[in-house]
């Protein structure tokens, strides 16, 4: 009960200024602030006492809290000519935390403190605002060793930039040593009127720390007009609920020893860490007259049945219009008869291509952009799969809706906000075909390794009309594709110039499934693609896909921007070249690109030709070829990451293939070839290498296969030894030794 009283007492001292801005400065209200807060007495801070047991971490978190007050109401407001009702919110947060600092890597971090001071984004229509105002105040104290206090003067920040509205400060703390302790606060006061998105009025907390946290305490208050959704997630506790009195209640989150998270490798923290999600929601009756009906809520349903429902509300297409050109593409190509005798993965292919064509190949003032960053461009799954699904059903294909998420997200019990899941399609005929709105280099019947094994609803659809469609639901887990459909094979021949220590490498890459996915984003040419789908699919001219209230500048725009893109395809070539190898080409001669796989089913497949120092290294007349360089950068596992908290999550099941060729050097003989074959097979997959020789030519297989895409933690050691045997495998060299001859 003291530390409610505490909180309430800084949050109605807190709430004062906001409510009199005019009447106090910056200065005062930060002095009572600093006041109220070094004054109050809470168990969270009570104590500066560290277990011996962490006396070796970089830092621990004695105590932590985080204290929110949210107060909306309606408000009558006039603009212009007249008026009328609005929300207007006030809200405040302080987040306090104690620190006890034990190493220099810690005493960096907490050295300084970066923040806005003041946000201003209030909006003037004709004689009237709408305030939109953020206040942030900062105090810092330090404990010494021998527990003297010493109270940071935070007159003495230094404003990074300034302007009329907006202010951002940093304040150095003078004087902090390793083995002190340092207990600051950042009190962000903001008041609001009109609607506010949604995410402004979210907190999100795993309870699991970049350091051991003795004692943490969590509060959320608001006035019971507002509307408070709320998710405690992979075992997180539900808060104690309370209130101060009739017109509010308090969501307190408390406890003790909250765990140092871990970093590890492959890893989903959404899937194994404890964490809660409190969001708040307050709209006056105007504003709930003209709410779109997706922001409706039920709240005797389940937040995900609540997503979902509003979801369904998108398939109308009187209030959702959406692009038919997929449909009218099929519609114009076949007869109706025709198109119900055509084997379903021609005809859904031709679909799917066309809504990828639509998507991401025409070009407006907004998006004329051509450059690498464009590749990364994703569609909206939800939108996409529901537009698909009006088209399909109105062609009378059976189809059902995929809802399912990520391996790196939230599970789907765990639904909060809709953006939370993904929608895909399944086609249903003699086998199901799978379209997956995603990127342009997504292809049909291919599910993005993320969504693989994943649980997933299955709705099936049944039109009644435009404006209206009903879904029955089954549950599913949604297939794994196997490590050979994930496939590199990489040729690399390897020549020796008149200095051995430079060698050249002609590389061929092919990849396969998954493993194309990354380089297509990192080396395709957008203009490439774009030409290749229009001559697939019988597409206009780029100019004719450009559509602007001045379409000569953005098509001028365009242009300007495929020619930066093809100044920078070399350098993209050689970041590839840099992150295989953990280093820059010494010289890159050639690259091309043999097949970019998105129109077809074969390989991705490129080419390049560069030179590299650092594989060789002379030793008296000899030299040491470190061969084993040549399959990439693998890193080593230390001790510390050796040991594993969490299930194994790694990007898809894979083989990674190499070939590697060389002639041994005229005038030297080889040594320690036989030395390189090994063969490592375990549940989790396979490591071989095989060498063999033909006169002076060299050839090395090398095989990394990973079996599976999941494991338990209890595999670690499993995949660790065949990461270890890669590892052993990059570190080893082969010895050019002169014969004298």
């Amino acid at each position: 009960m003291k530390f409610k009283l505490t909180f309430l007492l800084v949050l109605i001292c807190t709430f004062s200024f906001a409510q009199d801005n005019k009447a106090k400065t910056y200065k005062q209200k930060s002095d009572e602030l600093k006041q109220t807060i070094w004054q109050s007495n809470t168990d969270i801070f009570a104590s500066n006492a560290v277990p011996d047991k962490y006396k070796g971490e970089s830092a621990v978190v004695l105590g932590r809290s985080f204290e929110m007050q949210r107060t909306s109401n309606s408000k009558f407001k006039f603009m212009g000519l007249g008026g009328g009702n609005i929300t207007k919110t006030n809200r405040t947060t302080v987040f306090r935390e104690k620190v006890k600092i034990n190493d220099k890597a810690a005493l960096e971090s907490f050295s300084k403190l970066e923040y806005e001071k003041i946000v201003d984004r209030t909006q003037s229509f004709l004689f009237s605002n709408m305030k939109n105002k953020a206040e942030v105040f900062v105090g810092v104290k330090v404990i010494k060793a021998d527990g003297n206090e010493q109270i940071i003067n935070t007159d003495e920040e230094v404003l990074l930039s300034s302007n009329n509205k907006n202010q951002t400060a940093k304040l150095a703390i003078p004087g902090l040593q390793i083995g002190d302790i340092v207990d600051y606060y950042i009190c962000t006061i903001k008041l609001i009127e009109g609607l506010e998105d949604d995410e402004a009025n979210k907190y999100f907390f795993f309870l699991a720390d970049e350091y051991h946290v003795l004692k943490y305490s969590y509060v959320f208050q608001y006035n019971k007009k507002v509307r408070v959704n709320m998710l405690c997630a992979n075992g997180a506790a539900a808060p104690v609920e309370s209130s101060s009195g009739p017109e509010d209640i308090v969501y307190t989150f408390k406890g003790e020893n909250m765990p140092k998270l871990k970093e590890e490798v492959w890893s989903s923290w959404y899937k194994n860490i404890p964490y809660f999600t409190v969001s708040s929601n307050y709209r006056t009756k105007l504003e709930n007259l003209g709410a779109s009906p997706l922001d409706k809520f039920d709240n005797k349903k389940s937040i995900l049945e609540n997503r979902l429902y509003n979801y369904g509300k998108t398939f109308n297409a009187v209030l959702y219009p959406f692009d038919q050109s997929p449909q009218k593409k099929l519609e114009n190509k076949f007869k109706a008869k025709e198109l119900k005798s055509l084997p379903l993965d021609s005809t859904m292919k031709i679909f799917y291509d066309q809504w990828r064509y639509n998507t991401f190949f025409t070009y407006d003032d907004r998006n004329y952009e051509m450059g690498q960053r464009r590749n990364y461009w994703r569609a909206f799954s939800r939108y996409n799969a529901a537009a698909a699904c009006q088209m399909l059903c109105d062609m009378k294909i059976p189809h059902d809706l995929i809802v399912t998420t990520s391996k790196y997200s939230n599970t789907l019990e765990n639904v909060f906000d809709d953006t939370d899941f993904d929608v895909l399609l399944r086609i249903n005929g003699s086998k199901p075909l799978y379209m997956a709105f995603e990127r342009f280099n997504t292809r049909f019947n291919e599910l993005p390794s993320y969504y693989e094994g994943q649980k997933a609803l299955v709705l099936t659809p049944t039109r009644h009309s435009a404006k209206e469609y009903t879904f029955t639901s089954v549950e599913a887990t949604l297939p794994v594709s196997a490590a050979e459909h994930n496939k590199i094979d990489e040729s690399l021949v390897v020549n020796f110039p008149t200095d051995m220590q430079t060698i050249s490498v002609k590389r061929n890459v092919k990849q396969q499934g998954h493993m194309r996915l990354a380089d297509q984003l990192g080396l395709l040419l957008m203009e490439d693609t774009d030409a290749e789908m229009t001559k697939m699919l019988g597409g206009e001219e780029m100019k004719k896909r450009t559509t602007s209230y001045n379409v000569k500048q953005t098509y001028n725009n365009l242009m300007t921007s495929i020619a930066d893109a093809r100044k920078a395809v070399k350098d993209n070539f050689s970041e590839e070249i840099r992150v295989q190898y953990d280093q820059a080409p010494k010289e890159l001669s050639t690259y091309k690109i043999v097949n970019s796989g998105v129109t077809n089913t074969q390989p991705f497949e490129y080419e390049t030709t560069f030179t590299m120092d650092g594989f060789v290294k002379r030793a008296g007349s000899n030299y040491i070829f470190n061969v084993g360089k040549l399959i990439g950068t693998i890193n080593k596992f230390e001790q510390k990451d050796r040991t594993r908290e969490t299930d194994i999550v790694m990007p898809s099941a894979r083989t990674l293939n190499y070939q590697i060729a060389f002639d041994v050097p005229s005038g030297y003989d080889i040594k320690g070839l036989a030395d390189l074959n090994t063969e490592l097979t375990n549940e989790i997959g396979t490591f071989k290498v095989t060498s063999s020789s033909n006169a002076n030519k060299v050839t090395l297989n090398v095989s990394r296969k990973y079996a599976v895409s999941n494991a338990p933690k209890g595999k670690w050691n499993e995949l660790l030894a065949l990461l270890d045997a890669a590892y052993d495998f990059t570190e080893k060299k082969v010895l050019f030794e002169k014969t004298g001859k």
